[in-house]
């Protein structure tokens, strides 16, 4: 009996234009990332506008952990704490959010720490307890919009998301291990992960699912 072959497009290559935006067989790393990304940039942006900015072209990983973030705040119900200044209230209206889950998860719920310290709400937004905790501990010794602006990234600066410090949201934002963190943000920020071992695991998963090698970040 003849056996066959059922051959069809790759979906990951759907966005395709032309040879240059094919990244299967690249053997470099950052060749391969920069097609994939903007691959996948030009998959959601070819049926949504991002409402922060008309004048650039939001990469989607960036889009996907802005729309995260708004994402958590909805289920934790603190949207009315965005400052006025931040201006995001037609952001709010038109980004369409991950599908949230029917009860806030026990991700998101707040550690004994998070009751009895103040702190600022963007903590509670993380999906990991242990890098809330973090935070609130060692949250005078940064500055907010810092660690926020590195997070989210900054469109005005139009840089590349593969030089960011920031992180990367690919499965539900309120599971910690639906985000991925860059090598600049551990670089920069790696004081936060101390004991947050699944947070890396998560990580080097999203990593190898690109063919990257995993990063090596003592979190002890």
């Amino acid at each position: 009996m003849e056996s066959r072959i059922e051959l069809s497009a790759m979906h990951q290559l759907a966005e395709a234009r032309d040879e240059d935006d094919n990244w299967t067989g690249l053997k470099d790393r950052e060749a391969r990332r920069k097609r994939q990304y903007r691959l996948n940039s030009r998959s959601y942006n070819g049926s949504t506008v991002f409402p922060l900015s008309s004048d650039h072209l939001i990469p989607l990983v960036q889009f996907n952990a802005f729309r995260g973030t708004l994402t958590n705040m909805m289920i934790l119900s603190v949207t009315h704490l965005i400052p006025p200044e931040c201006d995001i209230t037609e952001a709010l209206h038109s980004t369409p959010l991950f599908t949230p889950p029917p009860a806030p998860p026990p991700s998101l719920m707040p550690t004994a720490l998070q009751q009895s310290v103040p702190h600022d709400t963007w903590i509670d937004l993380l999906p990991d307890a242990t890098v809330r905790d973090n935070a609130i501990r060692t949250m005078h010794l940064f500055r907010a919009e810092d660690i926020c602006g590195d997070m989210l990234g900054n469109p005005q600066q139009g840089r590349n998301t593969i030089e960011m410090n920031g992180v990367l949201v690919w499965g539900n934002p309120w599971d910690a291990s639906g985000w991925e963190m860059t090598e600049g943000f551990l670089k920069k920020w790696g004081f936060l992960l101390k004991g947050c071992w699944e947070a890396m695991a998560a990580t080097n998963h999203w990593r190898a699912q690109r063919g990257d090698e995993p990063l090596v970040f003592d979190v002890s």
